[in-house]
Protein backbone atom coordinates (compact mmCIF):
# COMPACT_ATOMS: atom_id res chain seq x y z
CA UNK A 1 0.00 0.00 0.00
CA UNK A 2 1.44 3.35 -0.98
CA UNK A 3 1.58 5.01 2.44
CA UNK A 4 3.77 2.38 4.06
CA UNK A 5 7.48 3.19 4.03
CA UNK A 6 10.39 1.22 5.50
CA UNK A 7 11.48 2.22 8.96
CA UNK A 8 14.15 4.91 8.88
CA UNK A 9 16.54 6.50 11.29
CA UNK A 10 17.31 10.21 11.10
CA UNK A 11 20.41 11.66 12.71
CA UNK A 12 19.82 14.21 15.46
CA UNK A 13 20.21 17.85 14.50
CA UNK A 14 23.59 19.33 15.26
CA UNK A 15 22.37 22.16 17.47
CA UNK A 16 24.30 23.66 20.38
CA UNK A 17 24.03 22.06 23.81
CA UNK A 18 21.37 23.75 25.92
CA UNK A 19 20.94 23.85 29.70
CA UNK A 20 18.56 21.27 31.17
CA UNK A 21 14.96 22.41 31.64
CA UNK A 22 12.41 21.24 34.19
CA UNK A 23 9.60 18.89 33.21
CA UNK A 24 6.84 20.89 31.55
CA UNK A 25 9.15 23.61 30.24
CA UNK A 26 8.18 22.80 26.65
CA UNK A 27 4.44 22.29 27.27
CA UNK A 28 1.94 23.84 24.90
CA UNK A 29 0.86 23.76 21.26
CA UNK A 30 3.68 23.53 18.74
CA UNK A 31 3.34 24.26 15.02
CA UNK A 32 5.87 22.74 12.59
CA UNK A 33 6.21 24.23 9.11
CA UNK A 34 8.21 22.55 6.32
CA UNK A 35 8.69 24.14 2.87
CA UNK A 36 8.13 22.16 -0.30
CA UNK A 37 10.87 19.83 -1.54
CA UNK A 38 11.59 19.58 -5.25
CA UNK A 39 9.89 16.51 -6.62
CA UNK A 40 6.38 15.18 -7.16
CA UNK A 41 3.70 13.05 -5.62
CA UNK A 42 0.21 13.18 -4.21
CA UNK A 43 -1.07 15.78 -1.77
CA UNK A 44 -2.37 13.45 0.94
CA UNK A 45 0.69 11.87 2.58
CA UNK A 46 3.23 13.53 4.82
CA UNK A 47 6.09 11.90 2.92
CA UNK A 48 5.22 13.79 -0.27
CA UNK A 49 7.01 16.87 -1.48
CA UNK A 50 4.50 19.68 -0.97
CA UNK A 51 4.75 22.29 1.78
CA UNK A 52 3.23 21.01 5.01
CA UNK A 53 2.13 22.49 8.32
CA UNK A 54 1.23 20.35 11.31
CA UNK A 55 0.76 20.80 15.03
CA UNK A 56 1.06 18.66 18.14
CA UNK A 57 0.59 19.06 21.87
CA UNK A 58 3.39 18.68 24.43
CA UNK A 59 2.51 18.02 28.09
CA UNK A 60 5.03 17.31 30.85
CA UNK A 61 7.66 17.03 28.08
CA UNK A 62 5.67 14.25 26.38
CA UNK A 63 4.17 14.56 22.92
CA UNK A 64 0.51 13.64 23.44
CA UNK A 65 -2.75 13.52 21.50
CA UNK A 66 -2.92 13.75 17.71
CA UNK A 67 -0.80 15.38 15.08
CA UNK A 68 -3.03 17.67 12.99
CA UNK A 69 -1.70 18.33 9.52
CA UNK A 70 -2.45 20.78 6.73
CA UNK A 71 -0.86 20.05 3.35
CA UNK A 72 -0.56 22.62 0.58
CA UNK A 73 0.14 22.16 -3.14
CA UNK A 74 2.65 24.47 -4.75
CA UNK A 75 -0.13 26.96 -5.52
CA UNK A 76 -0.53 27.54 -1.77
CA UNK A 77 -4.14 26.39 -1.60
CA UNK A 78 -5.07 24.44 1.51
CA UNK A 79 -6.01 20.93 0.36
CA UNK A 80 -6.32 19.11 3.68
CA UNK A 81 -6.95 20.10 7.28
CA UNK A 82 -9.99 18.07 8.29
CA UNK A 83 -9.88 16.13 11.58
CA UNK A 84 -10.82 12.86 9.87
CA UNK A 85 -7.86 12.66 7.49
CA UNK A 86 -5.69 15.24 9.17
CA UNK A 87 -5.32 13.71 12.64
CA UNK A 88 -2.71 10.99 13.13
CA UNK A 89 -1.67 9.39 16.44
CA UNK A 90 1.76 10.60 17.47
CA UNK A 91 4.04 9.67 20.33
CA UNK A 92 7.27 11.25 21.48
CA UNK A 93 9.16 13.03 24.20
CA UNK A 94 11.37 16.03 24.87
CA UNK A 95 14.54 15.58 26.92
CA UNK A 96 15.58 18.17 29.52
CA UNK A 97 18.10 19.60 27.02
CA UNK A 98 15.33 20.10 24.41
CA UNK A 99 16.14 17.05 22.26
CA UNK A 100 12.90 15.91 20.62
CA UNK A 101 11.96 12.46 19.27
CA UNK A 102 8.60 11.66 17.71
CA UNK A 103 6.99 8.74 15.87
CA UNK A 104 3.85 8.58 13.72
CA UNK A 105 2.88 5.83 11.26
CA UNK A 106 6.24 4.66 9.82
CA UNK A 107 8.10 7.90 10.53
CA UNK A 108 10.79 8.63 13.08
CA UNK A 109 11.67 12.28 13.60
CA UNK A 110 14.28 14.01 15.69
CA UNK A 111 14.87 17.64 16.53
CA UNK A 112 15.68 20.22 19.16
CA UNK A 113 13.54 22.79 20.98
CA UNK A 114 14.81 25.91 22.71
CA UNK A 115 12.40 28.33 24.34
CA UNK A 116 9.54 28.83 21.88
CA UNK A 117 11.49 27.78 18.77
CA UNK A 118 13.12 24.68 17.33
CA UNK A 119 13.52 22.30 14.40
CA UNK A 120 12.31 18.83 13.46
CA UNK A 121 13.54 16.53 10.68
CA UNK A 122 12.21 13.28 9.19
CA UNK A 123 12.69 11.41 5.94
CA UNK A 124 10.20 10.53 3.20
CA UNK A 125 10.15 9.88 -0.52
CA UNK A 126 11.55 13.33 -1.24
CA UNK A 127 14.47 12.92 1.17
CA UNK A 128 14.90 14.70 4.52
CA UNK A 129 12.19 17.19 5.48
CA UNK A 130 13.20 19.94 7.90
CA UNK A 131 10.46 21.85 9.71
CA UNK A 132 10.82 24.93 11.85
CA UNK A 133 9.00 24.69 15.18
CA UNK A 134 7.13 27.49 16.92
CA UNK A 135 5.24 27.27 20.21
CA UNK A 136 1.94 29.09 19.64
CA UNK A 137 0.40 28.67 23.08
CA UNK A 138 1.35 27.58 26.58
CA UNK A 139 -0.78 26.16 29.39
CA UNK A 140 -2.29 28.85 31.59
CA UNK A 141 -0.66 29.15 34.99
CA UNK A 142 -2.94 27.63 37.66
CA UNK A 143 -4.64 30.05 40.00
CA UNK A 144 -3.80 29.84 43.67
CA UNK A 145 -5.94 27.26 45.40
CA UNK A 146 -7.19 25.61 42.19
CA UNK A 147 -7.21 21.85 41.68
CA UNK A 148 -4.71 19.89 39.62
CA UNK A 149 -5.13 19.66 35.81
CA UNK A 150 -7.57 17.10 34.34
CA UNK A 151 -6.25 13.53 34.10
CA UNK A 152 -4.75 12.14 30.91
CA UNK A 153 -7.09 10.59 28.32
CA UNK A 154 -8.47 7.14 29.21
CA UNK A 155 -8.23 4.43 26.54
CA UNK A 156 -9.90 1.08 25.83
CA UNK A 157 -9.20 -1.37 23.00
CA UNK A 158 -11.98 -3.49 21.45
CA UNK A 159 -10.54 -6.34 19.35
CA UNK A 160 -12.21 -8.14 16.44
CA UNK A 161 -11.79 -11.39 14.57
CA UNK A 162 -10.29 -11.63 11.08
CA UNK A 163 -12.60 -9.90 8.58
CA UNK A 164 -15.19 -9.48 11.35
CA UNK A 165 -17.02 -6.48 12.78
CA UNK A 166 -19.17 -8.29 15.35
CA UNK A 167 -18.38 -8.31 19.06
CA UNK A 168 -16.82 -11.40 20.64
CA UNK A 169 -17.60 -12.23 24.30
CA UNK A 170 -14.25 -10.69 25.27
CA UNK A 171 -15.07 -7.56 23.26
CA UNK A 172 -18.45 -7.27 24.98
CA UNK A 173 -16.70 -7.29 28.36
CA UNK A 174 -14.35 -4.55 27.14
CA UNK A 175 -17.36 -2.55 25.89
CA UNK A 176 -18.95 -2.75 29.35
CA UNK A 177 -15.72 -1.56 30.97
CA UNK A 178 -15.57 1.36 28.53
CA UNK A 179 -19.23 2.19 29.17
CA UNK A 180 -18.67 2.16 32.95
CA UNK A 181 -15.66 4.42 32.47
CA UNK A 182 -17.69 6.81 30.31
CA UNK A 183 -20.47 7.00 32.92
CA UNK A 184 -17.93 7.68 35.66
CA UNK A 185 -16.55 10.57 33.58
CA UNK A 186 -19.71 12.25 32.24
CA UNK A 187 -17.91 15.29 30.83
CA UNK A 188 -15.44 13.29 28.73
CA UNK A 189 -15.81 13.23 24.95
CA UNK A 190 -15.41 9.80 23.36
CA UNK A 191 -13.55 9.15 20.11
CA UNK A 192 -13.73 5.72 18.49
CA UNK A 193 -11.17 4.87 15.81
CA UNK A 194 -11.78 1.65 13.90
CA UNK A 195 -8.76 -0.06 12.32
CA UNK A 196 -7.95 -3.06 10.11
CA UNK A 197 -4.90 -5.19 9.44
CA UNK A 198 -3.29 -5.46 5.99
CA UNK A 199 -4.90 -8.68 4.74
CA UNK A 200 -7.36 -6.93 2.37
CA UNK A 201 -7.46 -4.08 -0.10
CA UNK A 202 -7.41 -0.44 0.98
CA UNK A 203 -11.09 0.00 0.08
CA UNK A 204 -12.20 -3.18 1.86
CA UNK A 205 -10.22 -2.37 4.99
CA UNK A 206 -11.61 1.17 5.13
CA UNK A 207 -15.20 -0.09 5.08
CA UNK A 208 -14.36 -2.83 7.59
CA UNK A 209 -12.79 -0.33 9.98
CA UNK A 210 -15.83 1.94 9.68
CA UNK A 211 -18.14 -0.97 10.50
CA UNK A 212 -16.03 -1.79 13.57
CA UNK A 213 -16.18 1.79 14.79
CA UNK A 214 -19.94 1.89 14.25
CA UNK A 215 -20.40 -1.44 16.08
CA UNK A 216 -18.58 -0.10 19.14
CA UNK A 217 -20.48 3.20 18.99
CA UNK A 218 -23.86 1.42 18.94
CA UNK A 219 -22.79 -0.91 21.74
CA UNK A 220 -21.79 2.01 23.97
CA UNK A 221 -25.12 3.75 23.30
CA UNK A 222 -26.96 0.51 24.14
CA UNK A 223 -24.97 0.40 27.39
CA UNK A 224 -26.27 3.84 28.36
CA UNK A 225 -23.67 6.25 26.95
CA UNK A 226 -25.30 9.28 25.24
CA UNK A 227 -24.77 9.24 21.48
CA UNK A 228 -23.96 12.96 21.37
CA UNK A 229 -20.78 12.30 23.37
CA UNK A 230 -19.43 9.87 20.76
CA UNK A 231 -17.52 10.47 17.52
CA UNK A 232 -16.70 7.35 15.47
CA UNK A 233 -14.48 7.00 12.40
CA UNK A 234 -12.64 4.33 10.46
CA UNK A 235 -9.07 4.68 9.23
CA UNK A 236 -8.66 1.35 7.42
CA UNK A 237 -5.08 0.14 7.57
CA UNK A 238 -3.57 3.65 7.50
CA UNK A 239 -2.93 4.00 11.26
CA UNK A 240 -1.76 0.57 12.45
CA UNK A 241 -1.09 -0.14 16.09
CA UNK A 242 1.69 -2.46 14.89
CA UNK A 243 3.18 -1.60 11.44
CA UNK A 244 3.43 -4.72 9.22
CA UNK A 245 4.08 -5.75 5.65
CA UNK A 246 1.18 -6.00 3.22
CA UNK A 247 -0.88 -9.15 3.65
CA UNK A 248 0.08 -9.76 7.30
CA UNK A 249 -2.80 -10.65 9.65
CA UNK A 250 -2.06 -8.80 12.89
CA UNK A 251 -4.56 -9.13 15.76
CA UNK A 252 -3.55 -5.83 17.37
CA UNK A 253 -4.55 -3.98 14.18
CA UNK A 254 -8.05 -5.51 14.13
CA UNK A 255 -9.23 -3.07 16.78
CA UNK A 256 -11.36 -0.10 17.64
CA UNK A 257 -9.55 2.33 19.94
CA UNK A 258 -11.85 4.12 22.38
CA UNK A 259 -10.36 7.34 23.82
CA UNK A 260 -12.10 9.45 26.49
CA UNK A 261 -10.84 12.96 27.00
Amino acid sequence: MKWMLPAIAVAALALPTLPAQAAGSYDGTWVFTAPGVKGGGGDYDLEECNPVLFEAQIKDNKVVGNLRRTIYPQSGTNVESTPGRGATPIQGSVAPDGSLTANWQSYHATGRLAGDKGELTWKGRCGPRVATATRTSQPAAPLAGTSTPPPAPREHQIYFGLNKANLTPEAQKAIQQAADDAKANPNARITITGKADRTGTDAYNMKLSERRAETVSKALVSAGVPADRIQARGVGESEPTVPTRDGVAEQKNRVADVVMQ
